[in-house]
């Protein structure tokens, strides 16, 4: 690299995965960019990782490898106080079960050359404990509104940033535990221009142990904090309903899988789709697992959001009757949901969170997950049902044949056009049999 290009620093921070953090550590040592260092953080591990992290400081020049030592105080504050000894222009890290591909660091520090760049994240695989690729993600384009809308962090592993937005940040929020970088890159995202690099140039390992996916009421309070604290992050006033609404919808319908309450009272009674998987995941995209998405997936996207519309208009169709008349009894019943203001009272009465901190016995019981996805329901007559991130379908008060689900299910796991072109043209057949009338542009 030329002598102009900026010094990069990767913070790992660990905690008692010896034998992954080895992999992790080859993953960065072994990239082409020369002005690079990486700095593991051990957060106190009582596994091996100290003699392990000694055996890389023998081999390697301090200029290229550290380490240091505390106490356990978890990710967060282990980050942010790497930050602090990082050298770097520019700032990375790295989850201790996580890699970053050949090549990332520099193909990352090019889209960087752009003054008006603050950051750049790219692409990554999904891979198991085996390190086998299950999928490889295409994150969406990053603006900080819509990481708040979809009540999603967005940027996975491999992401640089300079050195001086993130300070600006306050680095990781320690208040939150499972997705404690979420208001980070909101305000990244505030300073500047974040670049998506498509390409997979990570890699994120998929297990049980992970933080991601564990279940409990820490982490369904903190997915219903993140409303608010968003909000107040992007300066939203209380005018911005939709926004707010379909956030809180969002955080909603994760908390009630993610809350540690039984989510499995919820079978047979509700269904909730994640409507932006076809454009995000290449196994749901009709990619193989290991290709970089390309136009098939956004066309599978729209399909598949299509499809899910005309399912859902078939179902109430069945259930209200077609014509003006089916409509307005549709309409009355969404009428009966009242939008956010009534979301946040349900949410209020629940006490779920308490103050900022979550309510461990209010989330002991069957039907926190059903209120939960009573105040998503609530929301929608405030939010863009076009643009909303979940698909739910109440199973029981509209009639929707478990083929049907079934099918829709399976479609938007894996699917080619073509057999959701032939979906979505069985739905305008049933349609039109009820006595719908369908835009020309939608026969």
């Amino acid at each position: 690299m030329s002598a102009r290009s900026p010094s990069v620093s990767i913070v790992l921070a660990t905690y008692n995965r010896r034998d992954w953090l080895r992999l992790a550590i080859d993953s960065v040592l072994a990239q082409d960019y020369d002005d690079l260092e990486l700095l593991v953080m051990d957060d106190g591990s009582t596994d091996g990782t100290p003699e392990l992290l000694r055996e890389y400081q023998q081999r390697h020049p301090p200029d290229r490898f550290r380490f240091s030592r505390h106490e356990n105080m978890g990710q967060g504050r282990t980050l942010n106080r790497g930050y602090e000894f990082a050298r770097g222009e520019l700032l990375g890290y790295l989850s201790d079960d996580d890699l970053v591909e050949q090549g990332a660091v520099s193909r990352l520090v090019r889209e960087l050359a752009d003054s008006d760049v603050v950051a750049a994240y790219p692409g990554y695989h999904v891979i198991d404990e085996a390190g086998r690729v299950r999928d490889t993600i295409r994150p969406i384009e990053y603006t900080p509104l819509e990481a708040f809308r979809l009540i999603e962090t967005v940027i996975g592993p491999g992401c640089l940033v300079r050195r001086g937005v993130l300070e600006s940040t306050g680095g990781w929020d320690t208040s939150l535990h499972f997705m404690a970088d979420f208001v980070l890159w909101l305000r990244v995202g505030l300073a500047g221009r974040v670049v998506r690099v498509a390409e997979p140039l990570a890699s994120w390992r998929r297990h049980s142990a992970s933080i991601t996916l564990r279940g409990d009421p820490d982490h369904g309070a903190e997915l219903l904090r993140l409303v608010d604290l968003g909000a107040r992050v992007l300066g939203l006033t209380e005018k911005e309903v939709a926004i707010r609404a379909e956030a809180l919808r969002n955080a909603c319908i994760q908390a009630a899988f993610h809350g540690g309450a039984d989510a499995r009272s919820l079978e047979g009674e509700f269904a909730t789709i994640d409507l932006t998987r076809p454009m995000t995941s290449a196994f749901s995209g009709g990619n193989e697992r290991d290709e970089m998405l390309d136009d098939r997936a956004d066309r599978v996207a729209a399909l598949w959001r299509e499809l899910a519309r005309l399912t859902r208009r078939l179902a109430e169709v069945r259930t209200y009757g077609s014509g003006p008349k089916g409509q307005l009894r549709r309409l009355g019943r969404i009428a009966t949901r009242t939008g956010l203001r009534a979301a946040l009272r349900r949410l209020d009465r629940l006490r779920l969170v308490d103050q900022g901190e979550p309510n461990p016995t209010a989330w002991d019981g069957h039907a926190v997950p059903r209120e939960l996805i009573a105040a998503a329901l609530e929301c929608e007559s405030d939010t863009d049902p076009a643009t909303s991130r979940y698909l739910v379908l109440d199973r029981q008060g509209q009639r929707i044949p478990e083929e049907e689900f079934t099918e829709l299910n399976w479609l938007g796991h894996r699917a080619t056009a073509e057999q959701l072109g032939d979906a979505i043209a069985d739905r305008r057949r049933k349609l039109e049999a009820a006595g719908e009338r369908l835009d020309p542009a939608n026969r």
